[in-house]
């Protein structure tokens, strides 16, 4: 009897020693809202489709057509729900603020609506991880409903 009773007490052991480690592992998974706050995020691609009609030509690169002093920016997410656009060091126009502040919110996990005076705009999230954050949004231009898609990646 001891022989059987000591083999459940190691059962039961190895039992509640893997359920510590699953639960340890499920709490190391962290929120979109985590992830999203844990960086500061520098826009590296910005595409759209069908692609714009610009000067003639079809462009589907937009990030391509954005001025240098528009590139070298980023966008933090705070923890107070408060996205601050920082305009980087290269300034487009002489009175342009070194930071403008925006308000949003995150729609279970899976998609972020800012909020402006007027209008707010949903953006639904493609991917998110350490490292880069993935969204795209519907947009009318030139009477065409087009997806963008831009693409983040963490701050150095």
């Amino acid at each position: 009897m001891k022989k059987i009773s000591l083999f459940y007490l190691i059962a039961i052991i190895g039992i509640i020693g893997c359920s510590k480690e699953t639960s340890e592992k499920v709490s190391n998974v962290k929120s979109t809202k985590e992830l999203i706050q844990a960086n500061e995020w520098v826009m590296t691609a910005y595409t759209i489709n069908p692609g714009l009609v610009l000067s003639g030509d079809t462009v589907s690169d937009l990030f391509s057509q954005i001025a240098d002093c528009d590139k070298d920016g980023f966008v933090k997410f705070t923890n107070y729900d408060t996205i601050i656009y920082n305009n980087g060091l290269l300034k487009c126009l002489p009175n342009e603020p070194k930071e403008t502040y925006t308000r949003y919110l995150i729609n279970n996990d899976s998609s972020i609506t800012e909020y402006f005076p007027n209008y707010s705009i949903t953006y639904t999230i493609l991917s998110l991880n350490e490292t880069t954050l993935i969204y795209t949004l519907e947009s009318n231009e030139q009477n065409i409903k087009r997806k963008n898609t831009l693409t983040f990646e963490k701050r150095k």
